[in-house]
């Protein structure tokens, strides 16, 4: 039963793709426990990955924009490096192709890469300024952290979104609660109510010990004991 199970699903989700969970001589029912409670971990990370992107966008462009005095800040000269103006120039196309440009669309459009981009040391000199603290702006939470590792925190949140937004294995991450923890964390820096907000809708922690209930669900499925 289990074996031709699986074989369906391979012919839906191919073979290399549900093979690459299959513990080192696991069984089939092992492969698809595996599977499918990789993507109750994914769904259960996106509340907080949601909102880590939201507000990292959102903070960086409220400090931008005061920074430069400037709500279209974009267009400031020899800001932006040639791969964020071509991010910006796609950006730009496909607001315009909807509707009239407007800074809050620009900022929804622009990649989360776009956004971390702008945490590198280029732009130092816009987060260190001596006559506007637009760190302390878009960081509150985050005054005794150093500059670096706010960046480094942004760009580990976004490698981790992209490996869930691409259907990619998170389930044999060694850390991942740990980088639950830490997503929360970066939340926190630019707002603690967002980060209240975000644990009562998160439920990450009771999906991450649930592969039992993965199994039991697919068992009662194919009627096994």
């Amino acid at each position: 039963m289990v074996a031709q199970f699986a074989a369906e699903l391979y012919r839906a989700c191919s073979v290399a793709r549900l093979e690459r969970y299959r513990p080192p001589g696991g069984t089939d029912l092992e492969m698809l426990t595996t599977y499918f409670w990789n993507i109750d971990l994914a769904v259960a990370l996106l509340p907080s990955l949601n909102a880590a992107e939201i507000a990292l966008r959102n903070a960086i462009h409220s400090a931008f924009e005061v920074y430069f005095n400037n709500p279209l800040w974009f267009y400031e000269p020899e800001l932006l490096e040639p791969n964020q103006l071509s991010s910006f120039a796609s950006a730009y196309r496909s607001v315009t192709n909807r509707t009239a440009v407007t800074p809050g669309l620009l900022v929804a459009e622009l990649s989360f890469g776009f956004w971390t981009s702008l945490l590198s040391r280029k732009y130092l000199h816009v987060w260190s300024s001596n006559t506007y603290s637009a760190y302390h702006n878009a960081f509150p939470g985050a005054q005794n952290v150093p500059f670096d590792q706010v960046g480094r925190r942004f760009n580990e949140i976004r490698a981790l979104r992209n490996r869930v937004a691409h259907h990619e294995p998170i389930v044999f991450r060694p850390n991942l609660a740990a980088e639950h923890r830490d997503i929360h964390q970066a939340i926190e820096w630019i707002s603690p109510s967002l980060c209240a907000a975000i644990r009562l809708n998160d439920g990450f922690s009771t999906v991450y010990g649930s592969r039992a209930s993965v199994e039991r669900r697919l068992k009662d499925h194919l009627r096994l004991p």
